[in-house]
């Protein structure tokens, strides 16, 4: 189960906190962003079944992100099809998803975990989208996890919950503030493609992309993030 897209991109952003802080959003799922002294941002993120957080230079971390992403049959039809090195993905994770979070920067990678036997699951990215105000959604899955709803689950939360913070948190993409996500998937992976429609992404086109064809999705995010912050409790903050 994965989306056909490969975020590299280096995001423009932005927000207005410098402070040493913790901020949490308790909707369906509970979003927490903590920045420490150095401006260095961790988010967390739990579901009903899940627990989501920022990807960690750690060799546990770089051991899970290169088997997952190692696996063949995961990558089938992910970006390229072809399997990652464990020098590609450790270069990924230290210089590009760590990188990024040590510059208090929301657009970045994430690792997913089964609650109730912390094991690693799986990996879900927001990155930006090559436009102001626009982010990519991508997601990739350990095979024996599929089929359960733990795709849905992780990215329902990503779209429905932490989306909305980082915008009540005041981060943007080019100048703007996050107004929609895009997303690819192949029509040979019906699992991707049904999990973006169950969410609420449209289909906006096809695309042509390493060899192959893709969907082209949309969501807009104006009104869900105005539905969302209506509803959200008032942000805890430790200073």
């Amino acid at each position: 189960m994965s989306l056909a897209i490969d975020i590299l991109s280096t995001p423009i952003y932005s927000n207005t906190y410098t402070y040493s802080s913790t901020h949490t959003y308790r909707g369906s799922s509970e979003v927490s962003f903590f920045v420490d002294e150095h401006g260095v941002l961790a988010v967390t993120i739990e579901t009903e079944r899940l627990h989501i957080r920022s990807v960690e230079p750690s060799e546990e971390d770089c051991n899970s992100f290169a088997a997952l992403f190692g696996d063949k049959e995961v990558m089938a039809k992910f970006a390229t099809g072809q399997t990652k090195t464990r020098q590609d993905i450790e270069k990924r994770i230290k210089e590009v998803w760590v990188k990024r979070w040590h510059q208090n920067n929301p657009f970045s990678g994430l690792a997913v975990f089964k609650k109730d036997t912390d094991e690693f699951i799986g990996h879900v990215v927001i990155g930006y989208g090559g436009a102001a105000g626009q982010a990519e959604l991508a997601y990739l899955f350990r095979k024996q996890y599929w089929d359960q709803g733990f795709g849905t689950e992780a990215v329902t939360a990503l779209v429905k919950e932490y989306a909305p913070a980082i915008i009540k948190e005041g981060y943007t993409l080019g100048g703007k503030p996050l107004e929609e996500i895009r997303a690819t998937a192949r029509p040979d992976n019906p699992a991707s493609v049904k999990i973006l429609k169950k969410i609420g992404m449209h289909k906006i086109g096809e695309e042509e992309k390493f060899g192959v064809l893709r969907y082209r999705f949309s969501l807009n995010l104006r009104e869900i993030a105005k539905k969302k912050l209506a509803t959200y409790r008032m942000p805890k903050r430790v200073a």
